[in-house]
């Protein structure tokens, strides 16, 4: 297997991400993203081994990045530092994760698959790696970073390359159709017949994004075929608040006043199932008369 490792140089938090193929620059950006996700924030400056997936050359202190991975620190905004060749005292204290990942972590376990790693990984990092007293700094880095962690830069917003995603069309029911399935998106979405989403796969996962790069939603891949796959959620509009829909019912009766009354009523009786009620006599008036 592969694997990709940061530490945090105060609190010495550490984090790791396996694969089992050869890391690509795309898919070191994706574990730099796990990675920040971990440790709920960004530092201001990363120090790196010199790697052809992330340098080309480093002509005399001139970097000359990867162009996939220029855009991705340029997005993100963090400070680069990478070491000189043959020097392993500036780049020490991931040395030594690097170790102690094969040696505690890795050394005796049965491997199953990366995905079964990679959670035995987290829980490792959890129990044993970032939970008990460092060697050097003589303290528990899990509680050093509840400290540190407040000067890291926030994650505003996921970062996808766009060289990972596949852009489908939204159909007029809210849903895509993605490897003989479909899969499921909130009401509204559809906006017309250029409704795009992006689309992301990993571990069996799809992720949908709109086109600002938002997460809308995650399923876990389907193996069957011509299967709806939806969150129930997405079954409901929750577009409309609850004052507006039993406003616009309201009006839409021959008594307002009392159809307003009532609708209150039922909202206090039943504060759970109060959109779904609505929602369902909305169906109904297109249906009947409005008297009351």
């Amino acid at each position: 297997v592969y694997f990709l490792s940061m530490v945090l140089s105060r609190s010495r938090q550490k984090f790791v991400c396996f694969s089992d193929s050869p890391f690509t620059t795309l898919s070191a950006i994706d574990a730099h993203e796990k990675c920040f996700e971990y440790f709920e924030g960004i530092p201001e400056q990363l120090v790196y081994d010199q790697d052809k997936l992330l340098l080309i050359s480093e002509n005399y202190g001139e970097l000359i990045l990867t162009e996939q991975f220029r855009q991705y620190a340029g997005e993100r905004g963090f400070k680069l530092h990478f070491c000189r060749k043959s020097d392993p005292e500036s780049k020490g204290k991931v040395e030594n994760v690097i170790k102690y990942i094969k040696y505690n972590l890795l050394r005796g376990r049965i491997y199953i698959n990366v995905d079964t790693l990679n959670g035995q990984s987290i829980a490792w990092l959890n129990r044993t790696a970032n939970a008990k007293i460092h060697s050097t700094t003589k303290k528990i880095p899990q509680k050093e970073w509840e400290t540190e962690k407040q000067y890291l830069k926030p994650i505003n917003k996921l970062f996808i390359p766009e060289q990972t995603l596949k852009v489908y069309t939204v159909r007029k029911d809210n849903t895509i159709w993605y490897k003989s399935n479909f899969y499921g998106l909130p009401l509204g979405t559809y906006s017309g017949p250029d409704t795009k989403v992006k689309v992301k796969e990993y571990d069996e996962t799809i992720i949908i994004y709109d086109n600002n790069g938002n997460k809308i939603v995650e399923y876990k891949v389907h193996s069957g075929r011509g299967k709806l796959i939806r969150n129930n959620n997405f079954k409901r509009d929750y577009s409309t608040g609850i004052d507006q829909l039993i406003n616009e019912l309201s009006r839409a009766f021959n008594c307002p006043q009392k159809t307003s009354e009532y609708l209150q009523e039922l909202r206090k009786n039943n504060p759970r199932y109060i959109r779904d009620q609505l929602q369902f006599i909305r169906k109904l008036a297109g249906m009947y008369d409005m008297d009351i």
